[in-house]
């Protein structure tokens, strides 16, 4: 499971709570106390947290680089933190291959019912898939990157796995691109076919 951060919590009894609990390292390792947590007044959700070390140094980070899991509150360490980024932005990266997906068929029903010239077609089609190039060079760049990090340090929780996994099928599954020139060659021979009809 991959528990909660501290950031999502906008209850402050429970944020109460939290105060004075142990601190962990993702080696398990124990590195302090939660010695205070600022609240927001409007909205409940915690600004910052002070973690108390062992050698009594004070040290402020975000709510975000807190995270309760099983029993446990853990301080994500920068490569989780640029990990967790990583997955988030290649989830808005499939959202939007998706959505650039479903625009290309839309495009392709208006070019093929004759809503819009072949001008307009070529034009707004290699938009949609300059978009979808840039995005998948991205997602590349964004996969290497993570990978990296974990072979560092292994340290994905089941679901992150999970979700990895997800995204490469859906990165892979993101509807097969037919190249503009072989569009060209059906539609010419669509539009051939319907003259002689008529």
């Amino acid at each position: 499971m991959r528990g909660l951060l501290l950031s999502e919590i906008n209850d402050k009894k429970i944020l109460e709570k939290i105060v004075g609990k142990q601190l962990y390292n993702r080696k398990g390792e124990n590195i302090g106390i939660i010695w205070k947590i600022y609240i927001s007044k409007k909205d409940k959700h915690p600004l910052k947290v002070v973690i108390k070390t062992h050698g009594n140094q004070k040290i402020t980070t975000s709510p975000e680089r807190i995270r309760i899991e099983k029993g446990k509150i853990y301080l994500l360490d920068q490569t989780h933190e640029a990990a967790r980024a990583i997955i988030d932005r290649l989830s808005e990266i499939v959202a939007e291959l998706r959505n650039l997906r479903d625009a290309l068929l839309l495009l392709d029903e208006k070019y093929i019912s004759s809503e819009i010239t072949p001008e307009e077609y070529q034009s707004k089609r290699g938009n949609i898939e300059r978009k979808r190039l840039q995005l998948r060079i991205e997602a590349t760049t964004l996969l290497e990157t993570l990978n990296h990090l974990i072979e560092q340090d292994n340290f994905l929780d089941k679901e992150e796995e999970t979700k990895i996994y997800e995204i490469i099928d859906a990165l892979t599954l993101t509807f097969p691109t037919i190249h503009l020139k072989e569009l060209e060659k059906i539609f010419t021979n669509k539009t051939q076919a319907t003259q002689i009809e008529t």
